[in-house]
């Protein structure tokens, strides 16, 4: 769950749409590494914004960074 950011898409001087976008990435928390599968979201209407990641790969209780 993400906070959303105050933002307000808009056009640019070419007539391209500027919007906000999240891309969350996972890694164990003593990794180096994040994993890649990480996905952009846009951010939503409302207070926040909600994406899932799989994490089926970690060991049970492991902690995680995100």
């Amino acid at each position: 769950m993400i906070k959303n950011q105050p933002f307000t898409p808009y056009q640019d001087s070419n007539g391209n749409w500027i919007d906000l976008s999240y891309v969350v990435r996972s890694k164990g928390h003593f990794s180096d590494n994040c994993s890649e599968n990480g996905l952009a979201r846009d951010s939503s209407n409302y207070s926040y914004t909600v994406t899932t990641q799989s994490v089926n790969y970690y060991p049970e209780n492991a902690q995680m960074d995100f």
